[in-house]
């Protein structure tokens, strides 16, 4: 063989080829239009699946600002203070304290009542 016959060989197998490669994309058309429509198909489920999750982002940071403004006036406004009320109790008497002669006994203790004052009485 010569470098000659070589050379035209390859040109009719590389020729070959390009044309089988030419008629099979040809033959697969309708399978490659079936793949491009379902590709489109998946692209605009997930661009309105999108905009439903932005729509959904912008509801929740909406939501969340005015939960943020709620806990920002809270903290601004002054605490209530709260009541205090203070209540005294006598301490219990030790039964020696009770035998000493300066210890008063309860029944002499008269408890002592608020009066309200006379009428034409200053106040």
């Amino acid at each position: 063989m010569t470098r000659e016959t070589i050379a035209a060989a390859l040109m009719v197998w590389l020729l070959g080829a390009v044309v089988g490669w030419c008629a099979g994309w040809a033959a697969r058309g309708d399978q490659n239009r079936r793949w491009h429509h379902g590709l489109q198909r998946q692209l605009a489920q997930a661009l309105t699946e999108l905009a439903q999750v932005r729509a959904e982002l912008a509801d929740a940071l909406d939501e969340l600002d005015d939960v943020q403004a709620i806990r920002w006036e809270a903290a601004q406004a002054p605490a209530a203070v709260p009541m205090t009320v203070h209540v005294s109790v006598a301490a219990p008497v030790a039964p020696s304290v009770t035998r000493h002669s300066a210890f008063v006994p309860p029944a002499l203790v008269v408890e002592a009542a608020p009066a309200l004052p006379a009428e034409g009485a200053p106040s």
